[in-house]
Parts: structure tokens; C-alpha cells; sequence
């Protein structure tokens, strides 16, 4: 699945675009080349000290770090289309 900033990009590129950033299947090609990039984390190796007792999820790290880089990256995708264009 895409990542909202991507998403975001394309809307906002097709609306002040004349044409199409990227074509459907170019979007579906990227989200499968992701899919199968994670199929790598099946043979990841974690410590036996990660995994002895559970850990607690930092929920505001998470959500500083998606503010942050989600509307950077939005940025830089629109940046890179007005580029092409």
C-alpha cells in the first residue's frame, strides 16, 4: 500500500499538472517492488535479548517521526514532478 505521502503527491500533482505524473501501473509496479522488499524481514536475526521480555511501543516517536518526514517527503516528490515537467 502506499504511503499517505505519496498519495497526497500524486493528487496534488494531477490537479496542477497537465499530465500524469505516473500511470497506474507504474504505482502498482512500485507497491509490488516494496512488498517483495519486505519479504527480506522473514529472515531477519534479532538478539535473544530483544526477544526475552516484551518491549513498550513509544507511540509519540512514531507520530513525530510521521509529521515530520511525511510532508518532506510529499515535498520532494512535488518538487521532483515540477522538475520532470
Amino acid at each position: 500500500m502506499w504511503t499517505h505521502d505519496n498519495v497526497v503527491s500524486m493528487l496534488a500533482a494531477s490537479a496542477m499538472l497537465r499530465l500524469l505524473p505516473m500511470l497506474p501501473v507504474q504505482g502498482l509496479v512500485q507497491n509490488l517492488c516494496f512488498d517483495l522488499s519486505q519479504l527480506a524481514l522473514v529472515h531477519d536475526r534479532v538478539d535473544d535479548s530483544e526477544t526475552a521480555r516484551p518491549r513498550t511501543f513509544d507511540r509519540r516517536g512514531l507520530a513525530r517521526f510521521v509529521v515530520c518526514m511525511g510532508p518532506v517527503g510529499a515535498l520532494f516528490d512535488l518538487a521532483a514532478f515540477g522538475l520532470f515537467w
